[in-house]
C-alpha cells in the first residue's frame, strides 16, 4: 500500500482548493479512461469497438444512456453494445466531449456529430454544432443546410438558412445546388413574402430552372407557377416573354391567371398615371366610383375543376415581396446610437437620434431598441462600409481599453437591418485610423492607414471573411499611405491618393485585383490629395473623387475616372472647400453629406469645424443644391455614415422636432 505522509496530502489538498469540483470531477474521469480503470462498457460501430467507457459517465451525460443502463433494459448488464445507425467518427467524438467538454468542429463533421448529438440527446454539443452552421452559411452550402435542418427537425437552423437563402435569393437561385430541393421545398422558399427581390421576375426564372432541372418534375408546373406573382412582373415582361411560353399556354387555368394579371397591370397602369404613387396601392382595390365590378375590386382568374359546372375564382397575389419595399436611406451611427433618414424628404427618419435615447417615439415594451446600442460606446472617429451584397460594416475608429498598458483596438461590427443594431466581429488585426475600405469576392478590406498603437503609416492589407470571422493577410500596397480614397467594383479595390509616412500628398492609383491579390497601377489623378471622398457610379463605370486637402489647403474641385476611357476629367466643383465628406449616389444623384471646413478664428488661427449638411448635384441643371441644411441628430459628436437600402415598414419613426 502506497505511503503519503502529512505534509504530502496537506499540499495536495491546498493546490486543488481553488479548483472547480466540476473540473475535478471531469479531469479524474478523463483519467480513469484513459488507464482503463473502471471502465465498464465497450461501444462497437459497424463492427469497430471503440475506446472503453463508463456506463455512469454516460448516462450522466446522455439521457440516451441513462435510459439504455437502467430500468431493466437488456444493455444494462451488457459488456459490449452495439450501437446501430450512427456514424463511428463522429460517436467517438461526441464521447470524447463528454469526457473532455472539447471537440473540434469542421464543414466535414457538423453535420455527423448534430445527427449523433440528436440520437444521444448532448443537447450541449448539439448547440454548438447548429451555431457553427449558422455562422458558416453561405450562397454555396445554404441550401443543403436548409434541407439537413428540416430532417434533423431543428426549427432555429431551418429558420436561418431560410432567411439566408430569402435575403439572398437572386444569387443563391443562380447556384447548381439550388435545383436539389423538392418541390415542397421550393414552394415554401417562392411562396414567401420575405424573398428579398426587387423584381418578381427573378422568381419566375428561377421556377423555369428548377422545372427544367428533372424532367420528371413537369407534372408540378401548374403548381409551382401558382406561387409566381404574374402581377408583379413587368408589363413588357409579361409580353415578350410569359406570354410566349409554351408551358404557359399549355395549362389554361395558367393561362388565365397570367392574362388576368395583365388585365390588372394594365389597369393599375391607368389607374396610376391618375392618382399619386401614394395613393394607388389603396385605391387600385377599394376605387369603385369608376369601377364597380368585382373584378376591378379584387383582381382574380377563374379555373375550372373537374366535376363543378361552376367555374372557381382565385384571387391574384399582390402582396410585394420583402426587397419591393426597400427604399434608399442614408444611416448615421456612433455605435450606440443608429438612424436613417431620406434627404428627400427632411421629416423622414427612423431609429434612435439622441444619445440618452429619449426620442423614440414608438411602443416601449417592443421598439424602444430600435436603433439603441447601450452595450456599445459612444466610438470616437466611427467609420462605416456598405459592401456590394449589402453587408454594413461599423468600425469603431480609436478605442482604448482602461488597461495598463492600454489595449488599443478598433473594433469592427456588422447591422442587424431589422433592428438597425450591431453584431460584434473579430477586432482588426492591426487597430488603424484613416485607412482605406473595399469588398470584392465576398470578402471585406481594409487597406493601409496610419496604425494606433505604432503611431506609423502602414502598407498592410487585411481581408475579413464573415463565414470564418477571421482575418487573414494579404499582399500589402505598394505604398505605406494613410487618408487615401478608396472604390469597389468588378472585385477589384481601387485606392486613390493619399499621404505618405514623410507626409507627401500622392496622385497615384492602385487597384488590387481580390481574386489574384495582385496590384496594379493605373492613371494617376490630376490633383494630389488626400481626406477626399470617393463614390462608384456602377451605370457609368466611373468613379467620382470629391474635395479633401492638398499643399494650398482644402479643396473644392472634383475629379472623375472613366474605367472604359481609362482617363481623369474635371466635374463640376464642390460650392465650398472641404475634406472628409461623404459621398455616394442617391436616386440616381451624386451627393456629399457633412465634411470638414476650414475656417479663420478671431484671434488669427485656423480651426477645422464639421459640417451637418447635404449637398446634391442636380442631373438636369448639373448645380450643386443644399437638400438639407443640418441632418437632426449628428450634432455634438462624429458619427458614420453610408448608404443602405431597407425596408423601415416596421422600423418607428423618430421624432425631429
Amino acid at each position: 500500500m502506497a505511503k503519503y505522509s502529512k505534509s504530502t496530502q496537506t499540499s495536495h489538498i491546498e493546490q486543488c482548493e481553488s479548483i472547480g469540483q466540476e473540473w475535478l470531477l471531469m479531469k479524474g474521469a478523463q483519467e480513469l479512461r484513459a488507464n482503463d480503470i473502471l471502465v465498464d462498457v465497450v461501444l462497437i460501430v459497424d463492427g469497430v469497438k471503440l475506446q472503453p467507457c463508463h456506463k455512469f459517465v454516460l448516462a450522466a451525460s446522455s439521457p440516451y444512456f441513462r435510459a439504455m443502463f437502467s430500468h431493466g433494459m437488456a444493455e444494462q448488464n451488457k459488456k459490449e453494445i452495439e450501437i446501430m445507425d450512427v456514424d463511428r467518427r463522429s460517436l467517438q467524438l461526441v464521447l470524447d466531449y463528454i469526457y473532455t467538454s472539447q471537440v473540434s468542429i469542421s464543414d466535414k463533421n457538423v453535420q455527423g456529430l448534430m445527427t449523433t448529438c440528436s440520437l444521444l440527446q448532448i443537447t450541449g454539443l448539439y448547440g454548438k454544432c447548429r451555431e457553427y452552421m449558422i455562422r458558416r452559411l453561405d450562397i454555396t452550402n445554404c441550401v443543403s443546410v436548409y434541407q439537413f435542418a428540416r430532417s434533423m427537425y431543428s426549427t432555429k437552423l431551418e429558420d436561418e438558412a431560410f432567411r439566408f437563402i430569402a435575403r439572398r435569393f437572386k444569387d443563391v437561385s443562380n447556384m447548381e445546388e439550388f435545383l436539389s430541393l423538392s418541390k415542397d421545398e421550393f414552394i415554401d422558399v417562392i411562396s414567401s413574402d420575405d424573398v428579398w427581390i426587387t423584381k418578381e421576375e427573378y422568381v419566375y426564372e428561377a421556377a423555369i430552372r428548377w422545372l427544367a432541372g428533372n424532367i420528371s418534375r413537369c407534372c408540378h408546373v401548374a403548381e409551382i407557377f401558382s406561387h409566381v406573382r404574374f402581377a408583379l412582373l413587368d408589363e413588357d415582361y409579361l409580353d415578350s416573354c410569359v406570354l410566349q411560353e409554351e408551358i404557359i399556354l399549355e395549362y389554361p387555368h395558367l393561362r388565365s391567371q397570367v392574362e388576368a394579371a395583365k388585365t390588372y397591370i394594365t389597369k393599375a397602369k391607368n389607374l396610376q398615371n391618375k392618382k399619386n404613387t401614394e395613393e394607388f396601392y389603396d385605391q387600385t382595390s377599394s376605387d369603385v366610383s369608376e369601377n364597380s365590378d368585382v373584378e376591378s375590386r379584387f383582381p382574380s382568374y377563374t379555373i375550372s375543376i373537374e366535376g363543378l359546372e361552376n367555374t372557381v375564382r382565385i384571387p391574384l397575389n399582390l402582396r410585394p415581396r420583402a426587397g419591393m419595399n426597400t427604399k434608399e436611406y442614408l444611416l448615421f451611427t456612433n455605435g450606440r446610437k443608429t438612424f436613417v433618414m431620406n434627404p428627400d424628404c427632411s421629416a423622414e427618419y427612423y431609429g434612435c437620434m439622441d444619445n440618452n435615447h429619449t426620442d423614440i417615439n414608438s411602443n416601449r415594451e417592443e421598439r424602444s431598441a430600435i436603433g439603441w446600442s447601450p452595450n456599445l460606446p459612444l466610438m470616437k472617429n466611427p467609420e462605416a462600409y456598405v459592401a456590394t451584397d449589402g453587408t454594413t460594416f461599423l468600425l469603431g475608429g480609436l478605442e482604448v481599453e482602461k488597461t495598463m498598458p492600454p489595449d488599443v483596438r478598433t473594433r469592427v461590427h456588422t447591422l442587424e437591418q431589422d433592428a438597425l443594431s450591431w453584431t460584434a466581429c473579430t477586432s482588426m488585426p492591426i487597430p488603424r485610423c484613416m485607412a482605406a475600405y473595399g469588398d470584392g469576392c465576398g470578402h471585406f478590406y481594409v487597406l493601409g492607414g496610419k496604425a494606433l498603437a505604432q503611431g506609423e503609416v502602414v502598407s498592410t492589407v487585411h481581408k475579413y471573411s464573415r463565414i470564418e470571422n477571421e482575418w487573414e493577410e494579404v499582399n500589402p500596397m505598394p505604398i505605406a499611405v494613410y487618408g487615401h480614397g478608396s472604390a469597389s467594383i468588378h472585385d477589384k479595390i481601387y485606392t486613390i491618393g493619399g499621404k505618405t509616412t514623410a507626409k507627401v500628398l500622392l496622385s497615384n492609383v492602385h487597384y488590387l485585383d481580390c481574386i489574384t491579390h495582385q496590384w496594379t497601377e493605373i492613371e494617376s489623378i490630376t490633383v494630389p490629395r488626400f481626406l477626399h471622398g470617393v463614390t462608384v457610379n456602377r451605370e457609368t463605370e466611373e468613379f467620382i473623387v470629391v474635395g479633401g486637402s492638398s499643399e494650398e489647403g482644402v479643396l473644392n474641385s472634383v475629379e472623375v475616372f472613366n474605367l472604359l476611357e481609362r482617363r481623369w476629367k474635371f466635374g463640376e466643383s464642390f460650392p465650398g472647400n472641404r475634406c472628409a465628406q461623404f459621398v455616394t449616389y442617391f436616386k440616381e444623384e451624386l451627393h456629399a453629406v457633412g465634411g470638414y471646413v476650414t475656417e479663420r478664428t478671431d484671434g488669427g488661427r485656423y480651426e477645422s469645424r464639421e459640417m451637418h449638411d447635404i449637398f446634391a448635384l442636380e442631373d438636369e441643371s448639373n448645380q450643386w443644391i443644399r437638400k438639407t441644411r443640418r441632418v437632426r441628430g449628428t450634432v455634438g459628436g462624429s458619427l458614420a455614415c453610408v448608404k443602405v437600402s431597407l425596408n423601415v415598414t416596421k422600423l418607428p419613426r423618430a421624432r425631429t422636432a
